[in-house]
């Protein structure tokens, strides 16, 4: 029967600290709170310095509290990264000891990471599947260089690594094309509809405008026509007068 190993592991920024395999658990949790100090520290200090800096400086301090070195805890660091297009494949480069090329492969990556939180819009993932075939090759090429400048040795499994997550996310990206085709016709579908109902809705102001136009000059004659049948009465009442008073003016 295999004996249990248990290691402790904390990610910060896509970049992992992962302690060594111990066989006891309590040795592992002594290694696994000192790494969740470091983190603690990271999250503490400021921006304005760089990444790497950052790092070095909360390992430095924490090491210098518990009073033990690098070479002591034996820890391991590498950096894994999540691609939306060849989701849901972690892209993990090779670990190492060593802390400077560690961080030189994380900071290198920088222009390939993504901080947006939550799922990207269906425009936005669209985007980049239409364009993996040129990003794809350029991402995989510099990693493989940032590795190869690390640890030559492992630059080849490092792209054979990434072949394989290329072929393994195939289904993914015709499924999510499949996805974003839907998506861009039932977009096109409400925009056509829209479209429909606003003119329908035009077609109804400008029918409404014109019966409201025709209330209004049916208003206006038949006020006029009552103005001049007021009119055309008091004409009368007024002739009806003059006869009268011509009348008495006569019998006098």
């Amino acid at each position: 029967r295999g004996k249990t190993h248990y290691r402790g592991a904390v990610y910060f920024d896509s970049f992992v600290m992962l302690s060594r395999c111990v066989g006891e658990l309590s040795a592992a949790l002594d290694d696994l709170i000192l790494l969740t100090a470091v983190k603690s520290r990271l999250r503490t200090y400021c921006l304005d310095s760089s990444f790497t800096d950052r790092v070095k400086r909360a390992i430095r301090a924490v090491l210098e509290e518990y009073g033990t070195s690098l070479e002591e805890l034996g820890l391991i660091f590498h950096s894994a990264l999540q691609n939306r297009i060849v989701y849901p494949c972690i892209i993990k480069t090779p670990g190492c000891h060593d802390l400077d090329a560690a961080l030189r492969i994380h900071e290198g990556l920088e222009a390939f990471r993504s901080w947006r939180k939550g799922r990207a819009p269906w425009q936005v993932r669209w985007h980049a599947m239409v364009h993996f075939d040129e990003d794809w090759p350029q991402f995989s090429s510099a990693l493989v260089a940032l590795v190869d400048g690390a640890n030559s040795r492992k630059s080849e499994s490092m792209a054979l690594s990434l072949t394989k997550i290329r072929q393994r996310s195939e289904p993914y990206r015709e499924t999510l094309r499949q996805s974003c085709e839907r998506r861009a016709l039932a977009r096109a579908e409400g925009t056509q509809h829209r479209q429909v109902m606003f003119e329908r809705l035009e077609a109804t102001v400008v029918e409404r405008r014109a019966l409201l136009q025709q209330q209004r000059e049916r208003k206006a004659m038949r006020c006029e026509e009552r103005s001049q049948r007021r009119l055309a009465r008091a004409e009368r009442r007024f002739e009806m007068e003059s006869r009268r008073m011509l009348a008495r003016e006569d019998r006098f």
